[in-house]
């Protein structure tokens, strides 16, 4: 070592004697110093960098970081420090590039391979961080950050055997952590064990009593159960979730609690999705018995159709400017204020009426007596977290195709480009569904809807029409486990995947179903 570099490293101890001793005013007086002598120096840059850090003037921070992992690529703590920083400000793609040469640097680092994968599932990219968790519990098998991102992954992929292994040993690492738990708990409904499921998200929420999604998937799980009476109040805590689809309302007007109301108003607003809002519509039966004056706030779209809902006087797109009201309550929180059980659910159909103009237009439009008419969807909505497994090809629908004596009609609103244009098979009539009252109205004209878990189902069913529903192997919450009929729908027939994501072979199932309904109908016509 030259004198020259002695005498830095000197300088260095004395301003690192400021900084030690917790003088970080006087430190960062000393770094600057050093820094206007030596603006190359990575030592200096790194100590005044992470000095910044610490003194919360992240800017600095990042900036003096910066220039010494440039000037330093193989030192390790300066990485580190400039991964602590850019942490703070959740800067991904600098995050993703300093944990690469963290990585790189330090290959058998679990906790860094770990925190590599999570930042590339934060960028939907699961595919790149599957080998960096399985190289971080390689590496050290008690990385429990690891195996849950590894569950949750494969959770996706629908490989739910595995990532249950991955979820029990993490809740063999830390049996008291309740993120294990709910990991656990929610794969354990999509393989419909739902006994175990409703078991560990019960411990999350004992271990967490404030972890909202717990509360809410707990609920979800026993609706499959069938357990309506305890799965309503915890279906409440929707409400607290951050970023819940649908905001909450901050009226001044009391929330309704079941209590007589004897002529006053009451807003009831819709929430979520269109299929929750057809499926929840023959509750305001319910609000109308306890004597109230209904007006149903809905999104646009559903407005002219929901006017038929029971005992509704008045509609209104929710953005629209909202009349006096006395009280108000979300339409899905209505049957767990009455504290309704799985027997008492109102399954008198139909609740919601087609407008008699737009169901003569289609008469007319779908005549067809020698035909079976049966409408299809094949896609739920993209914005979904789970439209992968609440969606199929148009392709497997083939299985069905070329029976002459069936129509088929669309019922996609929004067609997938990579759908168009339409096999000849199929009659596209997307762009006269104007709103769910058109579709209602084209459904009401048919023998049979075939439909994906969309809204098209729910309306189907609401409309008292027949509806086969496909679902994936466990299906959503309210189609509760290994039952082939609902008990919203009384018209629907549930059919459900025997392997993961294999829609080929539900759809070549039922169709000697088809084959017999059509040898029905002319028996019928004779």
């Amino acid at each position: 070592m030259t004198k020259t570099e002695q005498d830095i490293q000197q300088e260095i101890y004395v301003a690192l004697a400021f900084h030690q001793a917790g003088k970080l005013k006087e430190a960062k007086s000393e770094y600057r110093k050093l820094l206007r002598r030596y603006p190359d120096n990575a030592d200096i840059l790194h100590l005044s960098g992470t000095l910044a850090h610490q003194m919360g003037q992240m800017d600095a921070a990042l900036k003096n970081l910066t220039r010494a992992a440039t000037l330093a690529p193989q030192n390790l703590e300066i990485h580190l420090n400039l991964f602590r920083t850019l942490a703070t400000q959740d800067k991904i793609p600098e995050l993703e590039h300093t944990l690469h040469i963290l990585v790189e640097l330090s290959p058998k680092d679990a906790n860094l391979l770990a925190q590599l994968g999570e930042i590339l599932v934060r960028q939907d990219r699961a595919d790149e961080a599957e080998p960096y968790f399985r190289r971080s519990v390689e590496s050290n098998p008690e990385t429990l950050d690891a195996w849950n991102g590894l569950g949750n992954i494969l959770e996706r992929r629908g490989e739910f055997a595995d990532a249950e292994d991955c979820y029990l040993k993490s809740i063999e690492i830390e049996p008291n952590r309740a993120e294990a738990r709910y990991n656990l708990g929610n794969v354990l409904r999509q393989q419909n064990k739902v006994e175990d499921s409703i078991k560990a998200l019960s411990k999350a929420v004992e271990l967490d009593p404030e972890f909202k999604l717990a509360h809410v998937h707990l609920a979800f799980s026993l609706f499959m159960n069938g357990d309506f009476e305890a799965a309503w109040p915890e279906y409440e805590w929707r409400w607290k979730i951050p970023n819940f689809p649908t905001p909450v309302r901050p009226f001044s007007q009391p929330k309704w609690q079941g209590e007589r109301l004897d002529g006053k108003k009451i807003l009831v607003h819709a929430e979520q999705g269109f299929g929750d809002s057809l499926q929840f519509a023959r509750f305001t039966k319910d609000i109308a018995d306890h004597g109230g004056d209904i007006i149903l706030e809905c999104a646009p779209g559903l407005t002219s159709l929901m006017e038929s809902a029971p005992g509704v006087t008045e509609t209104l797109a929710r953005g629209d400017q909202l009349p006096a009201f006395d009280v108000h309550v979300p339409l899905l929180s209505i049957p767990g204020i009455l504290s309704m059980g799985l027997d008492a659910l109102p399954n008198q159909v139909p609740y919601l009426q087609v407008p008699v103009n737009k169901q003569e237009y289609w008469a007319g439009r779908l005549k067809s007596p020698d035909q079976l008419k049966i409408g299809i969807t094949w896609q739920t909505s993209t914005e979904q977290l789970s439209s992968s497994f609440k969606s199929c090809p148009l392709q497997a629908y083939a299985a069905l195709f070329g029976i002459e004596q069936v129509k088929w009609i669309s019922l996609q609103k929004e067609i997938p480009d990579s759908d168009l244009p339409l096999p000849p098979d199929i009659m596209d009539i997307s762009e006269d569904l104007a709103d769910f009252s058109d579709t209602a109205a084209v459904i009401s004209e048919l023998d049979l809807v075939i439909s994906m878990d969309t809204a098209v189902a729910h309306l189907t069913g609401a409309l008292g029409k027949p509806v086969w529903l496909l679902l994936s192997t466990a299906g959503d919450w309210r189609w509760m486990k290994d039952r082939n009929d609902s008990p919203w729908y009384p018209t629907m027939q549930i059919f459900r995947q025997t392997n993961f994501n294999d829609w080929n072979e539900i759809l070549t199932r039922i169709r000697p179903q088809i084959e017999k309904l059509i040898v029905d109908k002319a028996l019928n016509s004779a």
